[in-house]
């Protein structure tokens, strides 16, 4: 396999440049302009030098090369031996070690302790051979004596993964013995009424608030007189929640220091060795991976990054306020969500979302 280089330089004509190329019969395989006097070639680095030596007749300035592929990762290998050789080291006893339950990862509202305890109990621990562990009969074994819904329990690698899903509590129980009324959960506009039993006092259309009488627990005769009862009914109604974001004319952006830091992360099934970043903020600048026999080796280079107070526009800026309202409205809602509205002041953006819940609720 033939080694690969990229070359990014400045420079213009980089059209012109490509025509050049063509006629040395030089093979590009990759050309990207990256802004108005950015460029950057991958090229065989067989013809390295010669197009190093064609940029800079040609006067292009900041002419940067970067080895790619395994050319790359032999180097890193020599630059890195004592790595390179713990790798080789290390490879026989993780496949080994994957045989064996290492790590347990626990998802439950439940104390990570108690779910522990019970899978002692069953006779799953850590150092427990991954194949003695019967994941269906641990799943039931774990529900019933946590006193959970159900188990989902699965293995990968090393790690034992078990999430535990909790009961759901049952609804309130209602005494259709004793007389009620149904009255609105929320504000909203009516739009279906299913009235099995009371007196409507509302209909479609009607506005109607929090804690109003939608249905009356009475059943009237033409004589005048009624007979009190439990009104049942369902009442769907267009609803809607607001929530609203200020704008602020001073916005905080995280911009790049002259700081990076670069690591190797050695990964093989669930094992992963890596350094901690030593930024508080940052974000990935670029990453490569190869693998080597099973083993991942990803290099990563990170840049530190530091807040700034700058001045912006609301047109700036609208746009994430927007999606700011929306997730805070849409969190409140407790429907789903059909319709949404904005409304864009110079100070703040408000987004309203729409849906269609019932709203009757009994009062006994």
């Amino acid at each position: 396999m033939k080694s690969i280089c990229k070359i990014t330089f400045d420079g213009l004509n980089f059209e012109k440049l490509l025509n050049t190329l063509q006629k040395e019969q030089i093979p590009v395989l990759k050309a990207t302009k990256r802004s108005k006097f950015g460029c950057e070639l991958v090229i065989y680095t067989a013809f390295c030098k010669k197009v190093v030596a064609l940029l800079h007749k040609k006067c292009y300035n900041n002419i940067y090369v970067t080895k790619l592929g395994w050319y790359r990762l032999w180097q890193r290998c020599q630059r890195h031996l004592a790595i390179f050789v713990a790798i080789c080291l290390v490879i026989p006893t993780l496949w080994m070690s994957s045989a064996f339950c290492l790590r347990i990862s626990v998802d439950s509202s439940l104390p990570k302790s108690q779910v522990l305890e019970a899978l002692s109990q069953q006779g799953v621990k850590i150092g427990t051979l991954q194949k003695s562990v019967d994941c269906k009969a641990l799943q039931s074994n774990l529900a019933g004596s946590l006193g959970v819904a159900y188990a989902l329990v699965r293995q990968s690698g090393s790690t034992l993964y078990v999430k535990l899903i909790d009961l759901v509590p049952d609804s309130p129980i209602v005494d259709l013995t004793k007389p009620c009324d149904v009255v609105a959960s929320c504000d909203g506009v009516v739009q279906r009424m299913v009235v099995l039993q009371g007196t409507p006092l509302v209909k479609v259309g009607d506005y109607v608030t929090k804690g109003q009488v939608l249905v009356e627990g009475k059943r009237h005769y033409n004589d005048g007189t009624f007979d009190s009862l439990c009104a049942i009914a369902q009442v769907y109604a267009t609803v809607q929640q607001s929530a609203t974001v200020d704008f602020c004319p001073t916005q905080s952006v995280l911009v790049d220091t002259d700081q990076f830091f670069e690591r190797t992360t050695i990964t093989l099934g669930s094992y992963v060795s890596q350094k901690p970043i030593p930024f508080e903020q940052f974000r990935l600048v670029g990453q490569q991976s190869v693998c080597l026999g099973g083993v991942v080796l990803t290099k990563q280079v990170f840049c530190e990054q530091r807040p700034m107070q700058v001045e912006v526009q609301l047109a700036q800026v609208e746009h994430q306020l927007r999606q700011q309202a929306l997730e805070l409205a849409t969190s409140k809602a407790t429907f789903v969500v059909t319709s949404v509205q904005y409304d864009v002041q110079p100070n703040a953006v408000t987004a309203t979302v729409t849906g269609s819940i019932d709203i009757a609720s009994t009062t006994n």
